[in-house]
Protein backbone atom coordinates (compact mmCIF):
# COMPACT_ATOMS: atom_id res chain seq x y z
CA UNK A 1 0.00 0.00 0.00
CA UNK A 2 1.18 3.72 -0.87
CA UNK A 3 0.81 6.10 1.99
CA UNK A 4 0.81 10.15 1.43
CA UNK A 5 2.33 12.36 3.30
CA UNK A 6 0.08 13.66 6.51
CA UNK A 7 -1.62 16.82 5.26
CA UNK A 8 -1.44 15.68 1.20
CA UNK A 9 -4.44 14.90 -1.11
CA UNK A 10 -5.40 11.44 -0.73
CA UNK A 11 -3.32 11.37 2.80
CA UNK A 12 -5.79 9.33 5.99
CA UNK A 13 -3.59 11.35 8.40
CA UNK A 14 -3.54 15.35 9.10
CA UNK A 15 -1.25 16.80 11.33
CA UNK A 16 -2.72 19.60 13.74
CA UNK A 17 -0.65 22.86 14.11
CA UNK A 18 -0.76 22.60 18.20
CA UNK A 19 -1.52 19.62 20.20
CA UNK A 20 -2.83 20.11 23.84
CA UNK A 21 -2.99 18.36 26.88
CA UNK A 22 -5.96 15.51 26.94
CA UNK A 23 -7.22 16.17 30.69
CA UNK A 24 -10.98 15.12 31.66
CA UNK A 25 -12.19 14.47 28.45
CA UNK A 26 -11.09 17.73 26.95
CA UNK A 27 -8.27 19.13 25.04
CA UNK A 28 -6.93 22.20 27.51
CA UNK A 29 -3.97 24.31 27.23
CA UNK A 30 -0.62 23.52 29.85
CA UNK A 31 -0.89 25.63 32.88
CA UNK A 32 2.08 27.30 31.47
CA UNK A 33 0.90 28.40 27.94
CA UNK A 34 4.14 27.75 26.96
CA UNK A 35 4.96 25.05 23.81
CA UNK A 36 7.08 23.51 22.18
CA UNK A 37 8.06 22.46 18.43
CA UNK A 38 8.37 19.31 16.90
CA UNK A 39 10.54 18.46 13.98
CA UNK A 40 9.99 15.31 11.74
CA UNK A 41 13.59 13.15 12.01
CA UNK A 42 13.69 12.78 7.97
CA UNK A 43 13.34 16.50 7.28
CA UNK A 44 14.66 18.27 10.05
CA UNK A 45 13.53 21.81 8.95
CA UNK A 46 9.63 20.37 8.74
CA UNK A 47 7.44 20.83 11.79
CA UNK A 48 5.07 18.81 12.44
CA UNK A 49 3.70 20.71 15.17
CA UNK A 50 3.63 22.03 18.54
CA UNK A 51 3.05 20.17 22.03
CA UNK A 52 2.68 21.61 24.92
CA UNK A 53 5.14 21.99 27.66
CA UNK A 54 3.37 20.62 30.91
CA UNK A 55 4.12 20.90 34.33
CA UNK A 56 2.91 19.60 37.58
CA UNK A 57 -0.25 21.33 38.33
CA UNK A 58 -1.04 19.81 34.49
CA UNK A 59 -0.51 16.44 36.11
CA UNK A 60 -1.82 16.59 38.90
CA UNK A 61 -4.94 17.72 36.80
CA UNK A 62 -4.76 14.76 34.74
CA UNK A 63 -4.45 12.13 37.56
CA UNK A 64 -7.88 13.98 39.64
Amino acid sequence: MIYHNPGSEGAVVAFNERYENYIGGQWVASGSGRTYPVYNPAKKTESVGEFQTSNADDAAAAVA
